[in-house]
Parts: structure tokens; C-alpha cells; sequence
């Protein structure tokens, strides 16, 4: 704002409001999308990155399948934004070879939240699926499309991360 010359005494800086959710106590997510509980999973949130969708979506699936076979964590796809994460999340779904679930339902905020803390681990593009795991504790490896995602990990000292633009399949397995 200092560079656009924009003074202004009432601006503030201030976090995300993401960061001050909690998660619910009784999310239903696993019952109603039916995933078994009890389970080790991990959450994928991405979103479509046109012209990039070659390579970072089978690199992805090549990373959930051996996630899975080395960890024994099943993959949870998580579509933060339905009509523009769906189409994105179904193609990585039938990319993965092992089992996998996909979230197709639409819930609040806190019950996503519940989810991803109920995972071991969390990757992802979508900014907002990143502060929900960072809120909770849950670790995560970012997938980097857009300086705001490299920010809010770097504010963290979180160094899992790997630009979108450099994924492919022998980027996925590093």
C-alpha cells in the first residue's frame, strides 16, 4: 500500500481469519463421505493450474501411491473450492492407483478443519487447506503455485514445500 501511496492511519495488518477456527467436535465428514475412522490418512487439496496439469497431477497420484505404500496412509482429496477444485480432484483421484477418498459433500469450515486434523499429514495448493493444518498442528507439504502459499509457510519456517511449476514425477518421489 506504501508503494501505491495509499495513507491511510486505519489500515492494519492483520493474520488471516482462518487462523482463529476451530475445528468441530462432531464432524460427520468421515461417516457421510464414508470413510472408514481409525484409518492413517493424509489430506491432497489442489486446485487446477492451467498448463501445468500435464505433469504436477500425475506426479501427485505417483506421490499419494507411494505415500501409501511406504506409510500405509491413504490419500483424502480435498476440493476447498467445489466448482473450481472438482474436476481437478476427480482427475487426481482416478490417477491413484491405491485406495482414495474424495470429498464431495459440502460442509463448514470446522468440519474440514476436524478432518485435516485427523490426518497425519497434509499436501496441498489451496492456502486455506495449508492454515487449517498449520491451526491444528497437522504437518504439511505445500505445494507451491502463487507467492501468498510460500509466504504463510515461510512465516511458519515450514521448508516441505516444491513450486507447482517444478513437480513431475521425479520431483514427487525427493
Amino acid at each position: 500500500l506504501t508503494s501505491l501511496n495509499v495513507k491511510n492511519n486505519n489500515i492494519v495488518i492483520t493474520a488471516d481469519p482462518a487462523f482463529s477456527l476451530i475445528p468441530s467436535d462432531n464432524s460427520n465428514v468421515f461417516t457421510q463421505e464414508n470413510i472408514p475412522e481409525g484409518e492413517k490418512y493424509f489430506a491432497v487439496s489442489l486446485r487446477e493450474w492451467k498448463g501445468h496439469e500435464k505433469n504436477f497431477i500425475p506426479a501427485t497420484a505417483k506421490l499419494c501411491d507411494y505415500v501409501n505404500k511406504k506409510y500405509g496412509y491413504t490419500p483424502i482429496i480435498i476440493p476447498m473450492h467445489k466448482k473450481l477444485d472438482m474436476a481437478v480432484c476427480k482427475k487426481l483421484k482416478s490417477q491413484i492407483s491405491c485406495k482414495s477418498y474424495l470429498v464431495e459433500g459440502t460442509y463448514e469450515a470446522n468440519d474440514i478443519i476436524n478432518l485435516i486434523e485427523n490426518c497425519e499429514f497434509s499436501m496441498g495448493m489451496r492456502l486455506h487447506a495449508l492454515i487449517y493444518s498449520l491451526s491444528v498442528g497437522t504437518p504439511v507439504l505445500g505445494l507451491s503455485y502463487d507467492p501468498k502459499v510460500d509466504s504463510v509457510l515461510d512465516s511458519f519456517k515450514i521448508d516441505s514445500k516444491c513450486k507447482v511449476t517444478d513437480i513431475d514425477e521425479a520431483t514427487a518421489m525427493k
